[in-house]
């Protein structure tokens, strides 16, 4: 009934790509969608046998496949899976892992993972209740406030509509059973060693 209600409300995502470390991705589009029913319709989202999750990023590689797969068409904002609303300036991925720590005024930790916000600007936490991540679609607009690919903080329930800044979608990822961690997926790749995808291996999740 539950996984019923979430594609009644939300549409299913109409293509889904394999990324360079084996996972699954789509975009589902859905204006002003917020980020607690897009995370809830996620969860609920089926992919050869995997439940998705709203994306996670840990490179600019894997932002880079993201941005130009799946959000190509996207002039405002996709959501992803972070959040620093338990913490404030504490930005943590839904799987766990702490990404960035900081503020309005904070930098980057030396103990903290790759983050891809828009340099000067955000996350600002604008007027005290933006604690949500997203991603501007690559045909968003350059300039000050917006930038293709680069992150920004928003409130949960942010609006739709055309500006860079509304909602226009979800980020959805599937952790499948045979991805390969990112830095492995590289070294096999160079090696050609391609005989060990077949081992099993544990999911960066």
């Amino acid at each position: 009934m539950v996984f019923w209600l979430a594609t009644a409300l939300f549409p299913t995502h109409a293509s889904t790509v394999i990324g360079p470390a084996g996972h699954a991705y789509s975009y589902v589009p859905s204006d002003g969608v917020t980020w607690l029913d897009a995370n809830a319709a996620a969860q609920n989202t089926l992919y050869s046998g995997v439940y998705g999750h709203l994306g996670t990023i840990f490179s600019q590689s894997e932002n880079d496949f993201v941005l130009n797969n799946l959000l190509a068409g996207v002039t405002g904002s996709a959501w992803l899976g972070g959040s620093d609303a338990q913490s404030e300036g504490s930005w943590r991925w839904l799987s766990g892992e702490q990404f960035w720590q900081g503020g309005v005024t904070g930098t980057a930790g030396s103990d903290i993972l790759y983050a891809n916000w828009l340099s000067g600007a955000e996350p600002n936490n604008y007027n005290g209740y933006e604690n949500y991540l997203s991603m501007f679609g690559l045909a968003a607009p350059q300039g000050p406030y917006s930038a293709p690919g680069k992150w920004n903080d928003l409130t949960y329930n942010q609006p739709g509509g055309t500006s860079s800044f509304s909602i226009q979608g979800y980020v959805v990822e599937f952790d499948l059973p045979l991805a390969v961690p990112v830095p492995a997926a590289f070294w096999l790749f160079g090696s050609g060693l391609f005989g060990l995808l077949g081992l099993t291996r544990r999911s960066r999740r």
